[in-house]
């Protein structure tokens, strides 16, 4: 167990009981888009008056920076919008709906106003620790702000630290909603230089967990960056009805394994809880495949062969080409991939007039932007033959 007065601020809890999560989901997207996406999504069990909110983050380097919201796609009442892009960009894209029968998401602590400081405390577990609070503003990844606390052990050898005395960073009775049971995930972005990581603490009134923050890394465990992390409540807690009522929610260490020779630090942003994690990522791609090289045709065994060079892309891939061989100049390829090879035969018999064909052919990248169209001339001329 831990020591008395470790979590001394969860004196109260309440809960929402006439609140239920809802849930939507983004229609799946391809490894790469149009830099102006049509976004879909699904609404599951919603009523009319349900609002939307897509919410962003940029992949980069394979290290997530916070979720936050598109600013044009905030509480619209829609189930589909354009979404926004520049080329080469990497994002992750999820759906959050609200209405009067419960919210899929509900935001914990998120930093970006010294109001969200009457959450939090320190437990020193009657330690002499010297500690500092701060929001800060210097890391444009995290939104507006985050939380940013520091902290060294100012006690002399006469000090003893108990086996079993923790310090840590309780979350108390005034955040928005200790009654987790319609939230399947906690998620929050963590960044600690304290060698052995911090550990998660949750304490419901019949479960418990106290796990090392970086388990739920998504991005691994290398230290002094930030860390996307995702806590499965289920797998975690069980049963929903175990995290009903949250009596203790923290970061915690043992206080014997603090280096007491120098100060430490750690920061959060972005704590959330989801009843679902239905995200799509995408690579933007705002250019489209190159012109095709110039077609060429060869006549044999009444048939006509048709070739061209393949068009290039700089980022992804060229998935095939549409292609038109008509009589009328006006009738251009269709919109629908015929063929991922650079060549094409049609059956054709010389005519007996002059007559000209037009042969036209575009490609199409794995965003679903067409080039342009390159076309060459078939002059039929009986009097050359």
């Amino acid at each position: 167990m831990f020591s008395s007065g470790l979590f001394c601020y969860f004196v109260f809890f309440f809960t929402h009981a006439g609140q239920a999560a809802i849930q939507s989901a983004i229609q799946p997207l391809s490894e790469f888009s149009p830099a102006e996406l049509v976004l879909k999504w699904n609404l599951a069990d919603s009523p009319a008056d349900v609002t939307t909110t897509i919410y962003q983050r940029r992949i980069d380097n394979q290290i997530p920076s916070l979720w936050q919201p598109v600013p044009s796609l905030t509480q619209i009442q829609a189930t589909e919008a354009i979404f926004h892009a520049t080329h080469g960009q990497c994002f992750q894209l999820r759906s959050e709906i609200s209405s009067p029968a419960g919210n899929e998401m509900i935001v914990l602590a998120d930093f970006d106003r010294n109001y969200d400081l009457q959450y939090i405390g320190f437990t020193n577990a009657g330690l002499p620790f010297h500690t500092r609070f701060s929001l800060n503003t210097d890391d444009p990844a995290q939104g507006i702000g985050y939380f940013g606390m520091s902290f060294r052990f100012v006690g002399t050898e006469n000090d003893a630290i108990p086996p079993d005395a923790f310090i840590g960073l309780p979350f108390n009775s005034h955040i928005p909603l200790l009654d987790w049971s319609q939230y399947r995930f906690l998620e929050f972005n963590y960044w600690c230089d304290i060698p052995g990581d911090m550990s998660l603490y949750i304490r419901s009134a019949s479960e418990e967990i106290k796990t090392p923050v970086l388990n739920f890394s998504e991005t691994g465990n290398q230290p002094l960056q930030w860390h996307s992390i995702v806590v499965d409540l289920d797998q975690e807690l069980g049963k929903p009805e175990n995290r009903a009522r949250i009596k203790a929610f923290g970061l915690i260490k043992g206080a014997s394994e603090i280096d007491q020779s120098r100060e430490h630090a750690f920061r959060l942003d972005g704590i959330r809880l989801w009843a679902s994690r239905n995200i799509q990522t995408t690579t933007f791609d705002a250019t489209p495949p190159t012109l095709p090289g110039k077609p060429r045709y060869e006549l044999k065994n009444n048939r006509v062969q048709w070739t061209w060079e393949p068009a290039e892309e700089d980022l992804c891939d060229v998935v095939g080409y549409s292609f038109s061989f008509e009589l009328d100049q006006r009738i251009d390829p269709p919109l629908q991939v015929m063929t991922d090879k650079t060549e094409f035969s049609f059956p054709f018999r010389f005519p007996v007039n002059y007559t000209i064909y037009y042969f036209k052919v575009r490609a199409q990248n794995s965003a679903g932007q067409w080039s342009d169209i390159a076309m060459e001339r078939l002059v039929c001329n009986p009097s050359e033959r």
